[in-house]
């Protein structure tokens, strides 16, 4: 679980020194809303470098489909759905089925 403090939390989502200070009633130009800022302005370019160094596609670790696939409209039958008319693929009707298609 994350640690953080209230006003790191602040930093973290885009808070400025101005409003820092403003929330947490510190004095202009205070060294207190500095650290915090810097902080997160820091993870964040930290986390953005790290970002330029993925290539295209490890960027979307969460793509569906290939990339050599996208778009692709091919239908494949189930073999396990198919159905032949004689109880499944392969397959000869049991004595229910058989009983139930008269």
């Amino acid at each position: 679980m994350d640690c953080a403090s209230t006003e790191q939390r602040a930093a973290n989502n885009g808070a400025t020194e101005a409003q820092l200070e403003a929330m947490f009633g510190w004095s202009r130009g205070s060294s207190e809303a500095a650290v915090y800022t810097r902080h997160a302005d820091r993870a964040r370019l930290a986390k953005q470098g790290a970002m330029m160094l993925l290539t295209e596609r490890d960027a979307n670790i969460y793509s569906r489909t290939l990339s050599e696939r996208a778009g692709a409209s091919e239908k494949i039958q189930d073999k396990s759905t198919a159905n032949n008319g004689s109880g499944g693929p392969g397959r000869t009707r049991t004595s229910n089925q058989a009983v139930m298609s008269r």
